[in-house]
């Protein structure tokens, strides 16, 4: 994940040096530096984002499904417990 961020970043900070370094004018260069920038943030954002998001969808699901299965697992061993104790009693 940090390297693909770095590597947006580096990616921006070339393209701006190019764009500084062909002889364009100061109003030309801050305008490549602040695209370059731009696209940067932005694609850095979007994939943090979607990394948080992710681990927080993943952590919520691992949380729903072991309380899912604990409930599951209790209510089947009650309701096994009640029918051995009930067939035992009918039994005797």
């Amino acid at each position: 994940m940090k390297k693909k961020v770095m590597a947006l970043v580096m990616v921006a900070a070339v393209a701006s040096m190019m764009a500084v370094g062909c002889g364009s004018t100061k109003k030309e260069t801050e305008k490549a530096t602040e695209a370059a920038t731009t696209a940067a943030t932005e694609a850095a954002t979007t994939a943090a984002t979607e990394k948080a998001t992710e681990a927080a969808t993943t952590a919520a699901t691992e949380k729903v499904t072991e309380a899912a299965t604990t409930a599951a697992t209790e209510a089947a061993t009650e309701a096994a417990t009640e029918a051995a104790t009930t067939e035992a009693a009918t039994e005797a």
